[in-house]
Protein backbone atom coordinates (compact mmCIF):
# COMPACT_ATOMS: atom_id res chain seq x y z
CA UNK A 1 0.00 0.00 0.00
CA UNK A 2 2.83 2.43 0.87
CA UNK A 3 4.58 1.58 -2.39
CA UNK A 4 1.39 2.38 -4.38
CA UNK A 5 0.92 5.64 -2.49
CA UNK A 6 4.53 6.69 -3.03
CA UNK A 7 4.36 5.74 -6.72
CA UNK A 8 1.29 7.93 -7.19
CA UNK A 9 3.03 10.74 -5.32
CA UNK A 10 6.03 10.53 -7.66
CA UNK A 11 3.78 10.46 -10.73
CA UNK A 12 1.71 13.39 -9.48
CA UNK A 13 4.91 15.34 -8.89
CA UNK A 14 6.13 14.56 -12.39
CA UNK A 15 2.75 15.62 -13.82
CA UNK A 16 2.95 18.95 -11.96
CA UNK A 17 6.45 19.57 -13.30
CA UNK A 18 5.36 18.73 -16.84
CA UNK A 19 2.43 21.14 -16.66
CA UNK A 20 4.65 23.88 -15.19
CA UNK A 21 7.26 23.25 -17.85
CA UNK A 22 4.70 23.50 -20.65
CA UNK A 23 3.61 26.98 -19.54
CA UNK A 24 7.17 28.27 -19.51
CA UNK A 25 8.14 27.01 -22.92
CA UNK A 26 9.36 23.72 -21.39
CA UNK A 27 12.36 25.53 -19.96
CA UNK A 28 12.55 22.94 -17.15
CA UNK A 29 13.31 20.21 -19.65
CA UNK A 30 15.42 22.16 -22.10
CA UNK A 31 14.52 23.64 -25.49
CA UNK A 32 12.32 21.96 -28.10
CA UNK A 33 15.32 22.01 -30.41
CA UNK A 34 17.31 19.92 -27.96
CA UNK A 35 14.40 17.52 -27.58
CA UNK A 36 14.09 17.17 -31.34
CA UNK A 37 17.80 16.53 -31.63
CA UNK A 38 17.56 13.78 -29.00
CA UNK A 39 14.65 12.27 -30.90
CA UNK A 40 16.87 12.00 -33.94
CA UNK A 41 19.73 10.33 -32.12
CA UNK A 42 17.52 8.04 -29.98
CA UNK A 43 15.06 7.09 -32.75
CA UNK A 44 11.54 6.59 -31.33
CA UNK A 45 12.55 5.72 -27.76
CA UNK A 46 10.51 8.06 -25.58
CA UNK A 47 8.04 9.03 -28.30
CA UNK A 48 5.12 7.94 -26.12
CA UNK A 49 2.36 9.69 -28.08
CA UNK A 50 3.73 8.67 -31.50
CA UNK A 51 4.15 12.14 -32.97
CA UNK A 52 7.78 11.42 -34.02
CA UNK A 53 9.26 13.87 -31.52
CA UNK A 54 10.34 13.45 -27.90
CA UNK A 55 9.28 16.32 -25.65
CA UNK A 56 7.29 17.19 -22.54
CA UNK A 57 4.04 16.09 -24.22
CA UNK A 58 5.31 12.49 -24.15
CA UNK A 59 5.99 12.63 -20.43
CA UNK A 60 2.56 14.15 -19.85
CA UNK A 61 0.94 11.31 -21.83
CA UNK A 62 2.94 8.63 -20.00
CA UNK A 63 2.14 10.07 -16.59
CA UNK A 64 -1.58 10.19 -17.33
CA UNK A 65 -1.40 6.59 -18.58
CA UNK A 66 0.33 5.38 -15.41
CA UNK A 67 -2.20 7.23 -13.25
CA UNK A 68 -4.96 5.22 -14.93
CA UNK A 69 -6.35 7.80 -17.35
CA UNK A 70 -7.77 6.63 -20.68
CA UNK A 71 -4.99 7.74 -23.02
CA UNK A 72 -3.34 5.97 -25.94
CA UNK A 73 0.39 5.32 -25.94
CA UNK A 74 2.89 3.60 -28.22
CA UNK A 75 4.00 0.93 -25.74
CA UNK A 76 7.22 -0.02 -27.54
CA UNK A 77 8.36 3.61 -27.47
CA UNK A 78 7.24 4.04 -23.86
CA UNK A 79 9.24 1.00 -22.69
CA UNK A 80 12.51 2.91 -22.35
CA UNK A 81 14.39 0.18 -20.48
CA UNK A 82 13.16 -2.61 -22.81
CA UNK A 83 11.91 -4.85 -20.00
CA UNK A 84 8.56 -5.54 -21.68
CA UNK A 85 6.58 -3.30 -19.28
CA UNK A 86 5.61 0.38 -19.02
CA UNK A 87 5.86 1.56 -15.43
CA UNK A 88 7.24 4.23 -13.09
CA UNK A 89 10.81 3.35 -14.06
CA UNK A 90 10.11 4.36 -17.68
CA UNK A 91 8.61 7.66 -16.49
CA UNK A 92 11.76 8.32 -14.45
CA UNK A 93 13.99 7.51 -17.42
CA UNK A 94 11.99 9.76 -19.73
CA UNK A 95 12.16 12.58 -17.18
CA UNK A 96 15.95 12.32 -17.05
CA UNK A 97 16.10 12.11 -20.84
CA UNK A 98 14.22 15.37 -21.23
CA UNK A 99 16.00 17.17 -18.40
CA UNK A 100 19.39 16.16 -19.73
CA UNK A 101 21.03 16.53 -16.31
CA UNK A 102 20.92 12.95 -15.03
CA UNK A 103 18.62 13.79 -12.09
CA UNK A 104 16.48 10.86 -11.05
CA UNK A 105 13.15 11.92 -9.44
CA UNK A 106 12.99 8.59 -7.65
CA UNK A 107 15.92 9.67 -5.48
CA UNK A 108 14.38 12.99 -4.42
CA UNK A 109 13.37 13.35 -0.74
CA UNK A 110 10.14 11.51 0.05
CA UNK A 111 10.36 9.17 -2.93
CA UNK A 112 10.38 5.42 -2.43
CA UNK A 113 13.67 3.75 -3.45
CA UNK A 114 13.39 2.01 -6.80
CA UNK A 115 14.10 -1.70 -7.09
CA UNK A 116 15.93 -0.97 -10.33
CA UNK A 117 19.47 0.44 -10.48
CA UNK A 118 19.68 4.23 -10.45
CA UNK A 119 22.40 6.76 -11.08
CA UNK A 120 24.83 7.04 -13.94
CA UNK A 121 25.31 4.34 -16.52
CA UNK A 122 28.83 2.93 -16.59
CA UNK A 123 30.48 1.42 -19.66
CA UNK A 124 32.67 -1.69 -19.83
CA UNK A 125 34.30 -2.48 -23.17
CA UNK A 126 35.80 -5.96 -23.45
CA UNK A 127 39.02 -6.14 -25.48
CA UNK A 128 40.18 -9.73 -25.71
CA UNK A 129 42.64 -10.22 -22.86
CA UNK A 130 41.76 -6.89 -21.21
CA UNK A 131 38.94 -4.40 -20.78
CA UNK A 132 38.32 -0.67 -20.44
CA UNK A 133 35.80 0.86 -18.02
CA UNK A 134 34.25 4.29 -17.66
CA UNK A 135 32.57 5.40 -14.45
CA UNK A 136 32.93 4.71 -10.75
CA UNK A 137 32.34 1.41 -8.99
CA UNK A 138 34.23 -0.76 -11.45
CA UNK A 139 37.86 -1.92 -11.36
CA UNK A 140 39.79 -3.65 -14.15
CA UNK A 141 42.83 -5.77 -13.40
CA UNK A 142 43.98 -7.49 -16.56
CA UNK A 143 41.03 -9.60 -17.67
CA UNK A 144 39.23 -9.47 -14.29
CA UNK A 145 36.47 -6.86 -13.97
CA UNK A 146 35.09 -6.25 -10.47
CA UNK A 147 31.92 -4.23 -9.85
CA UNK A 148 31.58 -2.84 -6.32
CA UNK A 149 28.73 -0.31 -6.54
CA UNK A 150 25.05 -0.56 -7.54
CA UNK A 151 24.17 0.79 -10.98
CA UNK A 152 23.83 -0.07 -14.63
CA UNK A 153 26.90 -1.37 -16.44
CA UNK A 154 26.76 -1.53 -20.22
CA UNK A 155 28.98 -4.39 -21.43
CA UNK A 156 30.06 -5.00 -25.01
CA UNK A 157 32.94 -6.65 -26.87
CA UNK A 158 34.75 -9.93 -26.36
CA UNK A 159 36.61 -11.22 -23.30
CA UNK A 160 38.76 -14.20 -24.25
CA UNK A 161 39.69 -15.59 -20.83
CA UNK A 162 38.49 -13.41 -17.98
CA UNK A 163 35.75 -12.83 -15.46
CA UNK A 164 33.11 -10.28 -14.44
CA UNK A 165 32.64 -10.24 -10.67
CA UNK A 166 29.80 -8.45 -8.87
CA UNK A 167 30.82 -7.85 -5.25
CA UNK A 168 28.75 -5.09 -3.63
CA UNK A 169 28.87 -4.53 0.13
CA UNK A 170 25.40 -5.28 1.52
CA UNK A 171 25.91 -3.08 4.58
CA UNK A 172 26.92 -0.05 2.56
CA UNK A 173 24.20 -0.67 -0.05
CA UNK A 174 21.35 -2.52 1.73
CA UNK A 175 19.01 -2.18 -1.28
CA UNK A 176 21.67 -2.43 -3.95
CA UNK A 177 20.85 -3.60 -7.49
CA UNK A 178 23.40 -4.19 -10.23
CA UNK A 179 22.27 -4.38 -13.83
CA UNK A 180 24.63 -5.93 -16.36
CA UNK A 181 23.34 -4.68 -19.69
CA UNK A 182 24.77 -7.04 -22.30
CA UNK A 183 24.95 -5.35 -25.69
CA UNK A 184 26.78 -7.78 -27.94
CA UNK A 185 29.07 -9.31 -25.32
CA UNK A 186 31.02 -12.57 -25.50
CA UNK A 187 32.52 -13.60 -22.16
CA UNK A 188 34.69 -16.69 -21.77
CA UNK A 189 36.74 -18.13 -18.93
CA UNK A 190 38.53 -21.47 -18.91
CA UNK A 191 39.52 -21.27 -15.23
CA UNK A 192 36.49 -19.74 -13.45
CA UNK A 193 32.84 -18.81 -13.68
CA UNK A 194 32.82 -16.09 -16.38
CA UNK A 195 30.04 -14.17 -14.58
CA UNK A 196 30.27 -14.50 -10.79
CA UNK A 197 27.95 -12.66 -8.39
CA UNK A 198 29.63 -12.79 -4.99
CA UNK A 199 27.41 -10.30 -3.16
CA UNK A 200 24.43 -8.02 -3.91
CA UNK A 201 21.73 -7.04 -1.40
CA UNK A 202 18.71 -7.00 -3.70
CA UNK A 203 19.47 -8.71 -7.00
CA UNK A 204 21.75 -8.86 -10.00
CA UNK A 205 19.94 -8.25 -13.28
CA UNK A 206 21.30 -9.42 -16.62
CA UNK A 207 19.61 -7.31 -19.28
CA UNK A 208 19.74 -8.35 -22.93
CA UNK A 209 19.56 -5.38 -25.26
CA UNK A 210 17.11 -5.79 -28.10
CA UNK A 211 18.73 -7.01 -31.31
CA UNK A 212 21.98 -8.15 -29.65
CA UNK A 213 23.43 -11.65 -29.32
CA UNK A 214 25.42 -12.45 -26.19
CA UNK A 215 27.42 -15.55 -25.21
CA UNK A 216 28.83 -16.71 -21.85
CA UNK A 217 31.01 -19.86 -21.77
CA UNK A 218 33.18 -21.55 -19.16
CA UNK A 219 35.92 -24.19 -19.36
CA UNK A 220 35.69 -27.92 -18.76
CA UNK A 221 37.45 -28.11 -15.40
CA UNK A 222 37.73 -25.52 -12.60
CA UNK A 223 36.45 -24.57 -9.16
CA UNK A 224 35.20 -21.05 -8.43
CA UNK A 225 35.47 -19.03 -5.20
CA UNK A 226 32.36 -20.76 -3.83
CA UNK A 227 34.00 -24.16 -4.38
CA UNK A 228 31.55 -24.94 -7.15
CA UNK A 229 31.07 -24.14 -10.84
CA UNK A 230 28.63 -22.68 -13.33
CA UNK A 231 29.00 -20.38 -16.33
CA UNK A 232 26.69 -17.81 -14.71
CA UNK A 233 26.98 -18.23 -10.95
CA UNK A 234 25.19 -16.06 -8.38
CA UNK A 235 25.22 -16.34 -4.60
CA UNK A 236 22.25 -13.96 -4.44
CA UNK A 237 19.07 -13.37 -6.44
CA UNK A 238 19.52 -13.37 -10.23
CA UNK A 239 17.16 -12.03 -12.88
CA UNK A 240 17.42 -12.15 -16.68
CA UNK A 241 15.30 -9.85 -18.84
CA UNK A 242 15.32 -7.88 -22.10
CA UNK A 243 14.56 -8.52 -25.75
CA UNK A 244 17.97 -9.71 -26.92
CA UNK A 245 19.44 -13.21 -26.84
CA UNK A 246 21.80 -14.99 -24.47
CA UNK A 247 23.56 -18.32 -24.96
CA UNK A 248 25.12 -19.87 -21.86
CA UNK A 249 27.53 -22.78 -22.32
CA UNK A 250 28.19 -24.63 -19.07
CA UNK A 251 31.02 -26.85 -20.21
CA UNK A 252 32.19 -27.78 -16.70
CA UNK A 253 28.89 -28.62 -14.98
CA UNK A 254 25.88 -26.30 -14.80
CA UNK A 255 24.84 -23.44 -17.05
CA UNK A 256 23.03 -20.91 -14.81
CA UNK A 257 23.26 -21.24 -11.01
CA UNK A 258 21.52 -19.17 -8.34
CA UNK A 259 21.99 -19.93 -4.64
CA UNK A 260 18.80 -17.97 -3.93
CA UNK A 261 16.33 -17.49 -6.79
CA UNK A 262 16.67 -17.44 -10.57
CA UNK A 263 14.15 -15.47 -12.63
CA UNK A 264 13.96 -15.33 -16.42
CA UNK A 265 11.35 -12.75 -17.42
CA UNK A 266 12.17 -11.86 -21.04
CA UNK A 267 14.60 -12.65 -23.82
CA UNK A 268 15.72 -15.60 -25.87
CA UNK A 269 17.84 -17.66 -23.49
CA UNK A 270 19.62 -20.86 -24.56
CA UNK A 271 21.50 -22.95 -22.01
CA UNK A 272 23.80 -25.83 -22.98
CA UNK A 273 25.17 -27.66 -19.96
CA UNK A 274 27.27 -30.70 -19.14
CA UNK A 275 25.19 -31.18 -15.98
CA UNK A 276 22.12 -29.16 -14.89
CA UNK A 277 20.94 -26.46 -17.25
CA UNK A 278 19.36 -23.98 -14.80
CA UNK A 279 19.69 -24.54 -11.06
CA UNK A 280 18.22 -22.31 -8.36
CA UNK A 281 18.15 -23.13 -4.69
CA UNK A 282 15.00 -21.41 -3.47
CA UNK A 283 13.20 -21.09 -6.80
CA UNK A 284 13.38 -20.91 -10.56
CA UNK A 285 10.72 -18.72 -12.16
CA UNK A 286 10.08 -18.45 -15.89
CA UNK A 287 7.95 -15.42 -16.77
CA UNK A 288 6.78 -12.53 -14.60
CA UNK A 289 3.38 -13.27 -13.03
CA UNK A 290 2.40 -9.61 -13.60
CA UNK A 291 2.90 -9.89 -17.37
CA UNK A 292 0.21 -10.89 -19.84
CA UNK A 293 2.34 -11.00 -22.98
CA UNK A 294 5.18 -13.53 -23.28
CA UNK A 295 6.08 -13.45 -26.98
CA UNK A 296 9.60 -12.23 -26.14
CA UNK A 297 10.30 -15.11 -23.74
CA UNK A 298 11.90 -18.27 -25.14
CA UNK A 299 14.00 -20.56 -22.92
CA UNK A 300 15.84 -23.57 -24.37
CA UNK A 301 17.78 -25.96 -22.14
CA UNK A 302 20.03 -28.81 -23.30
CA UNK A 303 21.61 -30.99 -20.61
CA UNK A 304 23.92 -33.83 -21.62
CA UNK A 305 24.30 -35.43 -18.18
CA UNK A 306 21.94 -33.73 -15.74
CA UNK A 307 18.52 -32.18 -15.16
CA UNK A 308 17.08 -29.46 -17.32
CA UNK A 309 15.76 -27.12 -14.59
CA UNK A 310 16.13 -27.71 -10.83
CA UNK A 311 15.12 -26.02 -7.58
CA UNK A 312 17.09 -27.70 -4.81
CA UNK A 313 15.90 -26.36 -1.43
CA UNK A 314 14.35 -29.37 0.26
CA UNK A 315 14.75 -28.22 3.87
CA UNK A 316 12.85 -24.92 4.13
CA UNK A 317 9.09 -25.02 3.63
CA UNK A 318 7.76 -22.81 0.86
CA UNK A 319 10.97 -22.96 -1.16
CA UNK A 320 12.45 -25.38 -3.67
CA UNK A 321 9.93 -24.21 -6.29
CA UNK A 322 9.85 -24.16 -10.09
CA UNK A 323 7.22 -21.84 -11.56
CA UNK A 324 6.33 -21.30 -15.22
CA UNK A 325 4.01 -18.34 -15.82
CA UNK A 326 4.36 -18.12 -19.58
CA UNK A 327 6.67 -18.15 -22.56
CA UNK A 328 8.07 -21.02 -24.59
CA UNK A 329 10.25 -23.51 -22.70
CA UNK A 330 12.05 -26.35 -24.48
CA UNK A 331 14.05 -28.90 -22.46
CA UNK A 332 16.19 -31.83 -23.56
CA UNK A 333 17.79 -33.58 -20.59
CA UNK A 334 19.60 -36.76 -19.59
CA UNK A 335 17.92 -36.93 -16.18
CA UNK A 336 14.70 -35.15 -15.16
CA UNK A 337 13.41 -32.39 -17.39
CA UNK A 338 12.23 -30.36 -14.39
CA UNK A 339 12.90 -31.28 -10.76
CA UNK A 340 11.41 -29.19 -7.96
CA UNK A 341 12.29 -30.30 -4.47
CA UNK A 342 8.97 -29.03 -3.14
CA UNK A 343 6.54 -27.58 -5.70
CA UNK A 344 6.13 -27.29 -9.44
CA UNK A 345 3.53 -24.78 -10.65
CA UNK A 346 2.56 -23.96 -14.22
CA UNK A 347 0.12 -21.14 -14.92
CA UNK A 348 0.58 -20.89 -18.68
CA UNK A 349 3.01 -21.06 -21.56
CA UNK A 350 4.26 -23.80 -23.86
CA UNK A 351 6.47 -26.48 -22.29
CA UNK A 352 8.19 -29.25 -24.27
CA UNK A 353 10.34 -31.85 -22.50
CA UNK A 354 12.32 -34.84 -23.71
CA UNK A 355 14.30 -36.95 -21.23
CA UNK A 356 16.99 -39.59 -21.71
CA UNK A 357 16.00 -41.68 -24.77
CA UNK A 358 12.39 -40.57 -24.77
CA UNK A 359 9.46 -42.95 -24.83
CA UNK A 360 11.34 -45.35 -27.11
CA UNK A 361 13.43 -46.57 -24.15
CA UNK A 362 13.14 -50.36 -23.88
CA UNK A 363 16.10 -51.72 -21.85
CA UNK A 364 15.44 -53.29 -18.45
CA UNK A 365 16.71 -51.43 -15.43
CA UNK A 366 17.96 -52.77 -12.15
CA UNK A 367 15.02 -51.57 -10.07
CA UNK A 368 11.70 -53.35 -10.22
CA UNK A 369 9.43 -51.27 -8.05
CA UNK A 370 8.56 -51.72 -4.42
CA UNK A 371 7.29 -49.33 -1.76
CA UNK A 372 10.55 -47.43 -1.18
CA UNK A 373 11.58 -43.80 -1.29
CA UNK A 374 11.92 -42.90 -4.99
CA UNK A 375 14.19 -39.92 -4.50
CA UNK A 376 17.60 -41.37 -3.65
CA UNK A 377 20.16 -39.58 -5.76
CA UNK A 378 19.24 -39.59 -9.40
CA UNK A 379 18.04 -43.16 -9.38
CA UNK A 380 15.25 -44.51 -7.22
CA UNK A 381 12.45 -45.36 -9.61
CA UNK A 382 10.33 -47.29 -7.14
CA UNK A 383 6.63 -47.05 -6.20
CA UNK A 384 5.22 -48.81 -9.24
CA UNK A 385 5.37 -52.13 -11.03
CA UNK A 386 7.14 -51.42 -14.29
CA UNK A 387 10.24 -53.62 -14.43
CA UNK A 388 11.37 -52.14 -17.73
CA UNK A 389 12.77 -48.99 -16.11
CA UNK A 390 15.74 -46.69 -16.45
CA UNK A 391 18.47 -46.84 -13.83
CA UNK A 392 18.27 -43.05 -13.52
CA UNK A 393 15.45 -40.64 -12.78
CA UNK A 394 14.45 -39.37 -16.22
CA UNK A 395 11.01 -37.98 -15.49
CA UNK A 396 9.45 -35.17 -17.47
CA UNK A 397 8.31 -33.14 -14.45
CA UNK A 398 9.08 -34.21 -10.88
CA UNK A 399 8.23 -32.70 -7.49
CA UNK A 400 10.02 -34.46 -4.65
CA UNK A 401 8.78 -33.30 -1.22
CA UNK A 402 10.33 -33.22 2.24
CA UNK A 403 11.16 -36.61 3.80
CA UNK A 404 12.38 -37.68 7.23
CA UNK A 405 16.08 -37.94 8.03
CA UNK A 406 16.16 -41.54 6.83
CA UNK A 407 14.71 -40.41 3.52
CA UNK A 408 11.93 -43.02 3.63
CA UNK A 409 8.86 -41.27 5.07
CA UNK A 410 7.20 -38.35 3.30
CA UNK A 411 6.58 -35.29 5.48
CA UNK A 412 5.21 -32.51 3.25
CA UNK A 413 5.40 -30.82 -0.14
CA UNK A 414 6.20 -32.50 -3.41
CA UNK A 415 3.14 -31.07 -5.16
CA UNK A 416 2.50 -30.48 -8.85
CA UNK A 417 -0.03 -27.75 -9.67
CA UNK A 418 -0.94 -27.07 -13.29
CA UNK A 419 -3.51 -24.38 -14.09
CA UNK A 420 -2.95 -23.89 -17.80
CA UNK A 421 -0.60 -23.99 -20.74
CA UNK A 422 0.46 -26.57 -23.30
CA UNK A 423 2.66 -29.44 -22.10
CA UNK A 424 4.35 -31.94 -24.42
CA UNK A 425 6.47 -34.68 -22.81
CA UNK A 426 8.48 -37.52 -24.35
CA UNK A 427 10.09 -39.32 -21.41
CA UNK A 428 11.90 -42.57 -20.61
CA UNK A 429 10.51 -42.41 -17.06
CA UNK A 430 7.19 -41.08 -15.70
CA UNK A 431 5.94 -38.05 -17.57
CA UNK A 432 4.69 -36.33 -14.39
CA UNK A 433 5.59 -37.67 -10.96
CA UNK A 434 5.13 -36.17 -7.49
CA UNK A 435 5.77 -37.25 -3.93
CA UNK A 436 2.85 -35.13 -2.71
CA UNK A 437 -0.39 -34.39 -4.53
CA UNK A 438 -1.05 -33.50 -8.16
CA UNK A 439 -3.74 -30.97 -9.08
CA UNK A 440 -4.51 -30.28 -12.73
CA UNK A 441 -7.22 -27.69 -13.40
CA UNK A 442 -6.12 -26.53 -16.84
CA UNK A 443 -3.81 -27.28 -19.73
CA UNK A 444 -3.44 -29.35 -22.87
CA UNK A 445 -1.21 -32.42 -22.45
CA UNK A 446 0.47 -34.52 -25.13
CA UNK A 447 2.25 -37.44 -23.45
CA UNK A 448 4.48 -40.25 -24.69
CA UNK A 449 6.33 -42.17 -22.00
CA UNK A 450 8.03 -45.50 -21.38
CA UNK A 451 6.45 -45.51 -17.90
CA UNK A 452 3.48 -43.78 -16.18
CA UNK A 453 1.85 -40.74 -17.72
CA UNK A 454 0.68 -39.26 -14.38
CA UNK A 455 1.96 -40.64 -11.07
CA UNK A 456 1.08 -39.17 -7.67
CA UNK A 457 2.08 -40.69 -4.35
CA UNK A 458 -0.94 -39.00 -2.75
CA UNK A 459 -3.98 -37.39 -4.37
CA UNK A 460 -4.40 -36.89 -8.10
CA UNK A 461 -7.11 -34.38 -9.04
CA UNK A 462 -7.95 -33.55 -12.65
CA UNK A 463 -10.45 -30.81 -13.42
CA UNK A 464 -12.64 -28.63 -11.25
CA UNK A 465 -15.81 -29.93 -9.63
CA UNK A 466 -18.99 -28.52 -11.17
CA UNK A 467 -16.97 -26.58 -13.73
CA UNK A 468 -19.69 -27.21 -16.31
CA UNK A 469 -17.15 -27.84 -19.07
CA UNK A 470 -14.71 -30.54 -20.13
CA UNK A 471 -12.43 -28.24 -22.11
CA UNK A 472 -10.31 -26.93 -19.24
CA UNK A 473 -8.08 -30.02 -19.25
CA UNK A 474 -7.30 -31.99 -22.41
CA UNK A 475 -5.06 -35.05 -22.18
CA UNK A 476 -3.69 -37.03 -25.10
CA UNK A 477 -1.46 -40.01 -24.34
CA UNK A 478 0.09 -41.75 -27.34
CA UNK A 479 2.20 -44.20 -25.34
CA UNK A 480 2.65 -45.26 -21.72
CA UNK A 481 3.50 -48.32 -19.63
CA UNK A 482 1.12 -51.20 -20.21
CA UNK A 483 -0.59 -49.87 -23.32
CA UNK A 484 0.70 -48.45 -26.57
CA UNK A 485 -2.03 -46.09 -27.74
CA UNK A 486 -4.62 -44.23 -25.66
CA UNK A 487 -7.16 -41.70 -26.81
CA UNK A 488 -8.97 -41.52 -23.45
CA UNK A 489 -7.92 -41.60 -19.82
CA UNK A 490 -7.64 -45.09 -18.38
CA UNK A 491 -6.45 -46.87 -15.26
CA UNK A 492 -2.98 -47.49 -16.71
CA UNK A 493 -2.32 -43.77 -17.20
CA UNK A 494 -2.77 -42.60 -13.62
CA UNK A 495 -1.24 -44.09 -10.50
CA UNK A 496 -1.88 -42.71 -7.04
CA UNK A 497 -1.14 -44.24 -3.67
CA UNK A 498 -4.38 -42.70 -2.40
CA UNK A 499 -6.70 -42.77 -5.37
CA UNK A 500 -6.75 -44.27 -8.86
CA UNK A 501 -8.85 -42.53 -11.49
CA UNK A 502 -10.89 -44.68 -13.84
CA UNK A 503 -12.38 -43.69 -17.18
Amino acid sequence: MNRQKNTKTILSGILSLVIAGSYTGAAFYGTEANAAEEAKTEAVSGDVNGDETVNSSDLLTMTKYLLGNDVKIVKENADLNSDGKVNIIDAVLLTGKLRGDGTDPATEPGAEPSADPAGETKTITLKGASAAAEGSGVKVEGSIITISEPGTYVISGKLDDGQIIVDVDKTAYPEGVVELSLEGAEITSTTNSPVYVASIADECVIKLKKGTENVISDGKEYTNADESSGAVYSKDDLKIKGKGSLTVNGNCTDGIVGKDSVKIFNGTVTVNAADDGIRGKDSVKIGDSDDTEFTDLVVTVNSTAGDGIRATNGSEEGKGKVIINGGTVNITSYYDGIQAEQTFTMNGGDLTVKTYEGSTYTASGSQTGGNTNPWGGRGGMGMDGNANKTDVSAKGIKAVGIYDEAGTTWQSGGDIIIKGGTITIDSSDDALHCGGSMTITGGVFSIATADDAFHSDHELTIGTKDAGTYDDVQIFVSKCYGMQVHTMMCRSLFQSATRVLKA
